[in-house]
């Protein structure tokens, strides 16, 4: 009995599993293009670990952000673990992620790797992130050098 029990919950989990897969599957028919084993494998992992609902509302997000005629449906599928980690994430680490997106598409130049650590130490430091992103916001930084030496200062 506790044999069947088991079988059945697996049974639920490989539905649920199939169902986001169909989901994706019809995202990106007008492609022509459907789920390899590798796409099959990343969302088993997805909506084992958040589970269906949030791994579709995810997909919806790269949807609508990631399928263009220049990106692929396998390019945006890529981005469906990070939105949902930033979903997951604290408030801090989503706002950090926020005024990076900022950075790079504002300065002609950006490094990722060191806007993440001065980024981290200012929030560590006490410094409030919602000043930076309005002042980021406003054009108050001209330029990469200029904000790091703001946000390393």
């Amino acid at each position: 009995m506790m044999l069947e029990w088991r079988d059945g919950i697996k049974s639920i989990e490989e539905d649920k599993t199939q169902k986001a897969i169909d989901y994706w599957n019809d995202k990106i028919d007008s492609y022509d293009r459907t789920l390899n084993e590798v796409g099959h494998s990343i969302i088993r992992k997805l909506v084992k670990k958040y589970g269906v609902l949030e791994v579709l509302d995810a997909m919806d997000i790269a949807e609508d952000k990631y399928i263009t005629d220049g990106n692929s449906s396998s390019v945006a599928l890529t981005k469906v673990g990070g939105i949902l980690y930033l979903k997951n994430a604290p408030e801090h680490k989503q706002l950090i992620s926020y005024i990076k997106g900022i950075c790079r598409n504002t300065f002609s130049y950006f490094d990722e790797k060191r806007a993440s650590i001065a980024l981290n130490n200012y929030y560590k430091d006490e410094y409030d992130l919602d000043y930076l992103k309005d002042q980021l916001s406003k054009g108050r930084f001209k330029s990469w050098h200029q904000f790091i030496s703001y946000v390393e200062g």
